[in-house]
C-alpha cells in the first residue's frame, strides 16, 4: 500500500505541542498509535504494554476514549508491544525499534475472542513519519558501526560526529580540505557553533566557543545511534539557534554483549599527496591506530551457592567502553627560514629577490621601528645596525636551520628550506563522568598583553617597540583604569547591556510518500529567519559619514592647528568642529596614538578612545530558504540506502557563527549602509548532495546465491559493501583591497579592507587561460580569477589640492565614491565544488551462534581527487591574485584503512 503525508508546521511550535508528545531535554523516543476493533471502531481503556527486549524494562499505558495511546520516554531499543482488552484476543507485536527522539507509530486491530488467547500481529515499522512535524534524520547503530569512518575523522580517533554530514542540510562553516569540519558547522543556514550536541540528553556546549563534544565523547563503538533534528524541534531545545544532534550511549541488557576492535592506517597503502608528487616530496608518514573494547550486561554478584548473591537481570546493568588512539605522522613542507645574511641583520635580499619583487610588485624596504610611526626612515640597503637588533631576538633567529634549497623563481628567501616533522600522540577515552570545562575568555579575544609566571596573553597585538627582551609584565586588573587617551589600544571592549540572544523562526512544508520496496521520499520546503543575531558590524567609534567630506588633509590636521578658513569649509559641508581641544575633553591634546589631537579624533563619538570592540552586538539578520529531497530505505533484505539533496540560498548581514567570526567583517566599509551587507553568506552552499548505502552481497547461507553453510558460507558469505558520496557547491568569495588605499578606513574608524569596483568583465578566466596557468606552475597552482573584472575606487588621499579649494571640495563632495561598489559576495564567484567518495568492503564470519568476527578495508577519497584551496582575492597582491593552490594535508590523497572487530 502506498501512503502520502503532508505536513505544514506552524512558525511557532506551540501548535504542534497540542498533539505531539513533549519530553524534557532528553534522548528518549516514544510509541504511539490507535487500537481498533475488527470493524474499525476504537477500543477505549485497552492496556498497552511495551517491554524492552534488551533490559526487560516494562512500560504500560491505557487507551483514551478515542482509542489512542502513547508510551513516552522510551530509551532507544527494540520493544515488544502487547495489547489487552476485554472481549478481544491479546495482540503482540514482536519488535518495534525505537530510535533517539523518534516517535514510532503502531496501530493494532484486535480480533474478537478471549483475553487468554493470543495472536501475533505483523507490524512493519512505518516508513513515513506521521506523528511529529520535526525534520529529522536518524542514524542507526548499524550505520555508525559499518559505514566508512576514517581515523581522525573529526579531531582525533574515529568520531561519529562526522556522520552528521549524511544530512545534506548540514554544511561545514568555513573552508575545509576534507569536507567534514564538525567543529564548526551549520544546519539549515543557522549560525555556526549554535547547535546543541547532546549525549544521553546532556549538553556538550561550552559557553565561549561552541561544543566540547570531541573532548569528552567516546569512540563510535560506544554509541548506539543518534538523531539530527534540523527544523521545528520541540521548544525544550530553545537553546539551539539551528539544529539538535542527540546521541545515546549503549547500555547493558539482560545478556552479556561486547566487542573488541582495531583500525589501522599506514602510509604504505595511501596515495601520495598530489602537491608532494608534483614537487618531488615523498609520501608523509601517516600511521594511525584506533583500538578498544566494550562490554555490557546485567550486574550479577556471585553467592556462596548456585544462586547468585544479587541477580540484576531486568533491574541493574553495566556498560564499559575503552578506546585508544595512537598516531605517528610526519609532514614534509617547503618553508622560509632566515638566510645567513639576515642573521647578521642584512635584509638586502628583499630588494632583489625575484620572487619577493614579483609577489609585492616592488622591492621590500625595511624601516627603523624605533622611530615614530609615519616618520620612520628606511635602513640603507636594508641593513639593520647592531644596536637595533634585540639580543633575545637574535638568539631566537639563530635557532632556525639554514636554508637547504632554492625556492620558486630562484628565490633565496621564499620556500628556501624543506622541513620534515613528526608528531606522535596518544589518546585514551572511556565512558564515565563528564566535568564542565574551564571557562575561557571570549574565545581568546579579550585581555591585556603581557606575561606572568604560569600565564600569558599575547592578544592585544604586538608593535615594533615590543621585543622578547622587554616583553611587558601582565598588568593587574584595575577597575578604575579607563585608558583615556591611549588611542592605539585595540583592547577597549564594550559590552551592551541590552544584548539579546539570537532568535530564529523556523517553518517548513513537507510532502512524504511511501514508495515500493520500503522506500520513503520526502519533498520539503524549509526556511528560517534569524533576528537579533550576533554580528559585530556596528562600529561604535566611527566618524559620521558626512565627516568624510572634510577630506584627508583636514581630518588629519591637529585641532589646535585648524584655521578659520578650515572651520568655514567644515561648516559649509555641514560639519561643526569643536571650538578648542579642551572642548572635546580635558587633556585631548595630550593623548597618545596615531590620530592624537586630530580633527578626526575630535569628531568621534568617544574621542577619548581609538577603536572600540563591540563584543556583544545583536543586530544581525539572516534569511534561509531551501528545497530538500530525501530518499530513505531502512535496512531491509540486506539493503539500506539514503540520498539527501538540498538546493538552498542563505542571505545574511550577520556573523557566520555565534562568536562574531565572519569574512564580511573585513569588508564592512560603511557602517551607515547596513543594507549593502545583506548578501550571500560566505558559507552559502547552493547545491548539496549526500548518498550512503549498506548492501549485503547475495552470497552464502540464507542468501540468493550459493545458499550453503559450512566452508562455502565461510568463504563467500557475509560480504558487505558500503559507501558515502558527498558533492557540494563551492562557497562565495569576497574580493578586497588590503593595501595602503584601505588606510583611510582606520581614519574613518571602521578598519578592515576596501571592496573593489566592478568593471563588467567576467570574474573567471577562460578555460584555456586556466589550463595554461596550471601547466606553467607544473600543476602546483593556477590562476582562476580575472583581475580585470575589478578596479580600484578613487583613493581618499588622491588629491593635494588646498583645503577648501574648489578642486578639494569637488574631490570630497561624495564620500561614497571612495568605497568600492562590489557586493561582499556574488553567487557566480565561488570556490571549486567539493567531491568525495568513500567506500568500504566488509566480511563477517560467524564463529558460533553468539560470536562474530569481521574484517574490513575502507577507502577514503576513493578516486584520489586532488583539491585546491580558495584563491587569493586581494587586489593588492597582483602576483598572487586569483591563484588557488593544492591542499597539502594528509586528508587529500586516497587513504586505505584496515579494520577488524570481534563481537559476542
Amino acid at each position: 500500500m502506498r501512503h502520502c503525508k503532508l505536513l505544514v508546521p506552524a512558525l511557532v511550535a506551540l501548535l504542534a505541542g497540542a498533539w505531539a508528545p513533549a519530553f524534557g531535554q532528553s534522548d528518549r523516543g516514544a510509541i504511539t498509535g490507535t487500537i481498533k476493533d475488527p470493524k474499525g471502531g476504537v477500543v477505549p481503556d485497552a492496556k498497552v504494554t511495551a517491554t524492552n527486549l534488551e533490559s526487560g524494562e516494562v512500560r504500560e499505558a491505557r487507551t483514551t476514549g478515542e482509542g489512542t495511546y502513547i508510551l513516552p520516554e522510551l530509551k532507544a531499543a527494540p520493544y515488544r508491544l502487547r495489547v489487552e482488552a476485554t472481549g478481544f484476543k491479546t495482540a503482540t507485536i514482536d519488535k518495534i525499534q525505537v530510535g533517539v527522539q523518534i516517535t514510532r507509530h503502531a496501530d493494532v486491530t484486535l480480533e474478537l475472542g478471549s483475553i487468554s488467547e493470543s495472536v501475533t500481529v505483523s507490524s512493519d515499522a512505518p516508513v513515513l513519519q506521521t506523528d511529529s512535524p520535526v525534520q529529522q534524520l536518524n542514524v542507526s547503530e548499524r550505520q555508525v558501526r559499518e559505514l566508512p569512518l576514517v581515523v581522525s575523522a573529526e579531531s582525533g580517533g574515529r568520531s561519529p560526529l562526522a556522520f552528521i554530514f549524511l544530512d545534506s542540510s548540514v554544511t561545514p562553516n568555513g573552508p575545509t580540505s576534507n569536507g567534514t569540519n564538525a567543529t564548526n558547522f551549520r544546519i539549515n543556514g543557522s549560525q555556526g557553533l549554535g547547535q546543541d550536541i547532546l549525549i544521553d540528553g546532556a549538553g556538550t556546549r561550552r559557553g565561549e566557543n561552541g561544543t566540547f563534544f570531541s573532548e569528552v565523547a567516546p569512540g563510535p563503538n560506544a554509541f548506539q545511534e543518534f538523531t539530527i533534528n534540523s527544523s521545528n524541534y520541540s521548544a525544550e531545545f530553545g537553546n539551539s539557534s539551528g539544529g539538535v544532534i542527540n546521541f545515546t550511549i549503549k547500555s547493558g541488557g539482560n545478556d552479556f554483549h561486547g566487542e573488541g576492535y582495531l583500525f589501522l592506517i599506514n602510509e604504505a597503502l595511501n596515495a601520495n599527496i598530489a602537491l608532494n608528487r608534483l614537487t618531488g616530496l615523498p609520501r608523509p608518514r601517516d600511521r594511525q591506530k584506533d583500538f578498544g573494547f566494550a562490554v555490557g550486561g546485567p550486574v550479577i554478584l556471585p553467592g556462596l551457592g548456585k544462586q547468585p548473591f544479587y541477580d540484576g537481570r531486568n533491574k541493574t546493568f553495566f556498560f564499559f567502553n575503552y578506546g585508544g588512539y595512537r598516531t605517528n605522522q610526519s609532514e614534509a613542507v617547503d618553508i622560509g627560514v632566515p638566510t645567513e645574511r639576515m642573521r647578521r641583520g642584512d635584509f638586502g635580499e628583499l630588494l632583489t629577490d625575484p620572487y619577493v619583487t614579483g609577489f609585492f610588485g616592488a622591492p621590500v624596504q625595511i624601516f627603523d621601528p624605533r622611530q615614530p610611526a609615519g616618520q620612520r626612515q628606511a635602513f640603507p640597503n636594508n641593513i639593520v645596525p647592531p644596536d637595533a637588533i634585540d639580543p633575545a631576538g637574535q638568539k631566537f633567529v639563530n635557532l632556525f636551520p639554514l636554508p637547504n634549497e632554492t625556492g620558486p623563481r630562484g628565490s633565496t628567501v621564499f620556500h628556501n628550506y624543506r622541513a620534515a616533522s613528526t608528531a606522535v600522540a596518544r589518546t585514551n577515552y572511556y565512558v564515565g563522568l563528564y566535568y564542565a570545562p574551564l571557562f575561557y575568555n571570549a574565545n581568546g579575544q579579550d585581555g591585556l598583553l603581557g606575561y606572568a609566571a604560569g600565564q600569558v596573553n599575547i592578544n592585544g597585538g604586538l608593535d615594533a617597540f615590543i621585543t622578547l627582551s622587554n616583553y611587558p609584565k601582565l598588568p593587574l586588573a584595575d577597575p578604575n583604569a579607563q585608558y583615556v587617551g591611549q588611542l592605539d589600544r585595540n583592547d577597549i571592549d564594550f559590552y551592551d547591556k541590552n544584548y539579546k540572544l539570537g532568535r530564529t523562526a523556523q517553518y517548513d512544508v513537507s510532502l512524504q510518500r511511501q514508495l515500493p520496496y520500503n522506500v520513503a521520499v520526502t519533498l520539503s520546503y524549509m526556511g528560517n529567519k534569524g533576528t537579533r543575531l550576533r554580528s559585530g558590524f556596528v562600529q561604535l567609534n566611527a566618524l559620521p559619514l558626512e565627516a568624510l567630506k572634510l577630506g584627508n588633509a583636514l581630518l588629519t590636521t591637529r585641532l589646535a592647528d585648524v584655521t578659520a578658513e578650515d572651520r568655514a569649509y567644515a561648516a559649509s559641508v555641514g560639519v561643526t568642529l569643536p571650538a578648542t581641544a579642551d572642548a572635546v575633553y580635558a587633556g585631548f591634546n595630550g593623548a597618545g596614538g596615531r590620530f592624537s589631537g586630530t580633527v578626526a579624533q575630535a569628531l568621534r563619538s568617544f574621542p577619548q578612545y581609538g577603536p572600540i570592540n563591540n563584543r556583544l552586538e545583536s543586530q544581525g539578520q539572516s534569511w534561509y530558504n531551501a528545497f530538500k529531497v530525501d530518499l530513505q530505505r531502512r535496512f531491509t533484505k540486506g539493503l539500506q540506502f539514503g540520498a539527501s539533496y538540498t538546493f538552498a540560498k542563505l542571505l545574511t548581514n550577520a556573523a557566520e557563527d555565534l562568536y562574531g567570526a565572519s569574512p564580511l567583517t573585513g569588508v564592512l566599509q560603511n557602517p551607515a549602509d547596513r543594507r549593502s551587507l545583506r548578501s550571500l553568506s560566505p558559507n552559502d552552499v547552493k547545491h548539496s548532495l549526500v548518498c550512503n548505502f549498506l548492501n549485503e552481497l547475495p552470497f552464502g547461507k540464507g542468501k540468493r546465491f550459493l545458499n550453503q553453510g559450512g566452508l562455502v558460507d565461510r568463504l563467500v558469505g557475509g560480504f558487505q559493501v558500503s559507501g558515502i558520496q558527498r558533492y557540494r557547491s563551492g562557497t562565495p568569495l569576497t574580493p578586497l583591497i588590503a593595501g595602503g588605499q584601505r588606510d583611510f578606513l582606520d581614519l574613518f574608524g571602521v578598519g578592515g579592507n576596501l571592496r573593489p569596483n566592478l568593471t563588467g568583465q567576467p570574474f573567471f578566466l577562460d578555460e584555456a587561460a586556466q589550463a595554461a596557468s596550471l601547466n606553467a606552475s607544473g600543476g602546483v597552482n593556477y590562476r582562476v580569477l580575472n583581475i580585470a573584472a575589478f578596479s580600484r575606487p578613487p583613493s581618499y588621499t588622491g588629491t593635494s589640492a588646498p583645503i577648501g579649494s574648489p578642486e578639494y571640495r569637488a574631490y570630497y563632495a561624495d564620500p561614497l565614491r571612495f568605497f568600492g561598489n562590489a557586493a561582499p559576495t556574488y553567487g557566480n564567484l565561488r570556490t571549486l565544488a567539493f567531491y568525495a567518495e568513500d567506500f568500504s568492503i566488509l566480511k563477517k564470519t560467524r564463529i558460533t551462534e553468539t560470536t562474530l568476527f569481521e574484517i574490513r578495508a575502507e577507502f577514503f577519497n576513493l578516486f584520489n581527487r586532488s583539491r585546491f584551496g580558495a584563491p587569493d582575492t586581494n587586489l593588492d597582491n597582483p602576483g598572487n591574485f586569483g591563484i588557488q593552490s593544492r591542499f597539502s594535508d594528509i586528508f587529500q590523497p586516497r587513504r586505505i584503512q584496515l579494520g577488524a572487530r570481534f563481537l559476542f
